[in-house]
């Protein structure tokens, strides 16, 4: 498959000689951290969900909604009545779900008192309910969250849209090997940790040694704008110290503010690792320092070398081709991401799209976060994974569930092929894809013969999981390893 750069370079071409070509502004917005560092609090306050079509609160028309962090925010048509908030702080004495008719409840535990919301968008009540389970439930982020976020940004003759692609990402450690997949330029990336917790702590200053690593080795050197976050520069970084408001005052806390950049200054010599970041502190339930973290985000976005960068319009004909075949999958529940690539061929020419054009288009795609597709890898190439959040959320959250790992996989980190039909419930031919795409992530490897593999028939195969691998080498590693490098 081409790289991000050889897809631009053509487009570019494409666009200066056929005189076409549409201008995009975009890029993705990665956050990462580990687990309970509050990654997803300090999205959901970054980027609130806000309704667009019709919304019912209580069978009462409302201008719109709006869900930031814990709070959902009721704006009355009447703009001269002040919004109301419904707090769901208390997480524990909420609950929702949805009724017949498409219709959200959200209970309070303990009066029994409810309301009703009721939005004419799907697709919108789809991601309402979704933010209002994580919250009312108190859930984790699975594998890798995202959305789409459009910021008007006014100019002097017009308003464009910057459009965000926010990738909130699981901090636990059986989803760290897909991870690389998204650590790539063109982005803005939040590196998140908590003030509170211990500086030697994984959630703690130190725990961003890993991720400040995989950083360090998956982004492109140099930056073109050096130092400074945007400037044509191709990225941007932001260290990101969670819960500041439990520090105050300052004089309680371990640490001051300057103590801690100066830590993080001294991590990174450490690590030898020479990358261009900005350091800020926020706090998502008091929202201090959010609404300038978002600022500094958008500005540094805005700087960024690639802003503005046309691309031949049919391939953003491919891609609203991949949008509406994903809502469409969505809204009637179907659980399949993946289509075939046979498929393609008339529908690019229907939006007169060569299939070359359109096999580029996916690839762009691809490096954009809207899809997955691996042009140049079999059997891989034969399938477009419609939404990203598939690998993670559907294939390896049923893989990676406790009882799958305490059932499934061995001591060793050995998975039999055999029992793949019961963890996925698909045919043989959708769990080669899907292990072909795990493999493609190193989320695990086939064995060979020789290694204890069979080539006999696919479920009687095996593959060493990398991430349920032992703390601690086999007696046989030392001499395993000098045989594999005798070469």
């Amino acid at each position: 498959m081409k790289s991000t750069n050889e897809i631009i370079l053509y487009c570019l071409k494409i666009g200066k000689t056929q005189n076409q070509g549409v201008a995009l502004f975009r890029t993705k917005v990665v956050v990462v951290g580990y687990e309970t560092v509050g990654k997803t609090s300090l999205v959901e306050r970054l980027f609130p969900f806000k309704s667009k079509g019709i919304v019912e609160v209580d069978h009462v028309r409302v201008g719109f909604i709006e869900l930031s962090w814990r709070e959902l925010i009721v704006h009355w048509e009447n703009h001269e009545k002040h919004p109301s908030i419904i707090n769901l702080a208390d997480i524990e004495s909420w609950e929702c779900g949805e009724k017949a008719g498409g219709v959200i409840f959200l209970r309070q535990l303990k009066s029994g008192n409810q309301h009703l919301l009721l939005l004419s968008d799907r697709e919108e009540r789809a991601l309402l309910l979704a933010r209002l389970k994580r919250i009312t439930g108190d859930e984790r982020t699975v594998g890798i969250a995202f959305q789409r976020v459009d910021i008007p940004m006014p100019t002097e003759h017009d308003t464009r849209i910057l459009q965000l692609r926010v990738c909130d990402f699981a901090g636990q450690y059986s989803y760290y090997n897909n991870h690389h997949y998204f650590l790539s330029a063109r982005s803005v990336f939040l590196v998140v940790y908590k003030t509170t917790a211990p500086p030697s702590s994984s959630q703690g200053v130190d725990g961003l040694k890993f991720w400040l690593k995989s950083l360090s080795v998956h982004l492109a050197k140099p930056n073109f704008g050096g130092g400074d976050s945007g400037s044509g520069s191709l990225y941007s970084i932001f260290i990101v110290g969670t819960h500041a408001d439990k520090l105050e005052p300052p004089h309680s806390t371990e640490m001051s503010f300057l103590e801690r950049r100066k830590r993080i200054e001294t991590l990174l010599a450490e690590l030898h690792i020479a990358l261009p970041y900005e350091y800020v502190e926020v706090s998502s339930s008091s929202r201090y320092g959010v609404t300038e973290l978002k600022r500094k985000i958008i500005l540094s976005a805005e700087g960024h070398a690639y802003m503005g960068e046309r691309v031949p319009s049919s391939y953003i004909d491919v891609e609203q081709l991949v949008t509406q075949m994903r809502t469409e999958i969505a809204l009637e529940k179907i659980p399949v991401a993946e289509v075939n690539l046979d498929f393609f061929p008339r529908l690019f020419r229907e939006r007169a799209v060569s299939v070359e054009d359109g096999k580029r288009a996916l690839s762009l795609l691809h490096d954009w976060g809207e899809c997955i597709y691996f042009g140049g890898l079999e059997p891989l190439s034969n399938y477009v994974v419609l939404d990203p959040s598939f690998l993670s959320q559907q294939v390896m959250s049923r893989l990676f569930q406790p009882l799958a790992v305490k059932k499934y996989i061995t001591a060793e980190g050995i998975l039999p092929h055999s029992v793949l039909g019961d963890i996925w419930g698909r045919k043989e031919n959708d769990i080669k894809f899907l292990m072909s795409l795990l493999e493609n992530f190193e989320v695990c490897f086939e064995l060979s013969e020789k290694d204890g593999g069979t080539q006999e028939g696919f479920f009687n195969r095996r593959s060493v999981v990398t991430s349920c691998l032992p703390g601690a080498p086999p007696p046989s590693f030392a001499s395993l390893w000098e045989e594999a490098w005798s070469w």
